[in-house]
């Protein structure tokens, strides 16, 4: 894929992200997302990208969610059931008591604080106890002792592609809905929130991938296992003085029954 049409096309007023231009950090984050999931199809990494895109408004760096929403808008994100009695009035402006009562005793949440601890992080807001640890066993990192971890560009690139390509989020995958269906595939991430909008971000990044050449990169299979290596058989000394002797014995021997 020749990168510098892709960066091209998405500059292009017509892309349908970003606008005319693009930061560094935004170069960045393509490209870290680019460099982990270049060995999935052209629909796939366009959903990673148009994810990315979406959960971090378009920074494409992670971010922890900040939970400070306003009154009005906290109805819009999240069901009544959540806010277990609490008034939207009473918990906006209040970031950590908003997060601690959205998502406390759920997702593996099970201590106070939890629900600040574990709130969103990372290129897909990955949310909850269980969650983290699922993602860290995943990708080889303990992220439940160091949530912070998720928001280092590389280990939330492998988040995202991992999350995207085994359904580590909700349990749907790429490949359920994928190619053909980018309204759906909002489900891997969070349901039907906001699926057109994310769907809309896909169809600009796949076109934009699609005029660059994208083609997924093979999976380098896994090294054929090695025989392992034989001690060499001992050389036979046949210049030793036992075996000179033995020789001259067996010489004798033939001589005297002739």
């Amino acid at each position: 894929m020749d990168r510098a049409k892709l960066f091209a096309a998405l500059r292009s007023r017509s892309s349908g992200v970003f606008g005319t231009s693009l930061s560094q950090s935004q170069v960045a984050g393509v490209e870290a997302i680019l460099d982990e999931g270049g060995h999935l199809p052209l629909t796939h990494m366009a959903y990673a990208l148009a994810t990315a895109y979406g959960e971090t408004g378009g920074r494409m760096q992670p971010i922890t969610e900040n939970m400070n929403y306003s009154a009005s808008r906290i109805p819009q994100v999240f069901k009544a059931a959540r806010l277990k009695g609490h008034s939207p009035h009473e918990l906006a402006g209040k970031p950590e008591k908003m997060a601690n009562v959205v998502y406390g005793g759920m997702l593996g949440n099970d201590q106070p604080g939890d629900g600040w601890r574990y709130r969103g992080h990372g290129l897909v807001q990955l949310t909850g106890k269980d969650n983290f640890r699922r993602m860290g066993l995943r990708i080889g990192v303990d992220l439940v002792a160091n949530p912070e971890l998720s928001l280092r560009m590389d280990i939330a690139a492998k988040a995202l592609i991992a999350g995207i390509q085994h359904g580590i989020y909700t349990g749907k995958k790429a490949s359920d809905y994928l190619p053909g269906d980018y309204v759906n595939a909002r489900r891997i991430i969070n349901g039907t929130f906001d699926a057109a909008r994310y769907a809309g971000y896909a169809r600009a990044f796949d076109a934009a991938l699609t005029a660059a050449g994208y083609s997924a990169a093979p999976t380098r299979p896994a090294p054929a296992p090695q025989p392992a290596p034989t001690a060499p058989t001992p050389a036979t000394n046949t210049t030793s003085p036992l075996a000179a002797l033995f020789r001259a014995l067996l010489a004798m021997f033939r001589k005297g029954n002739a």
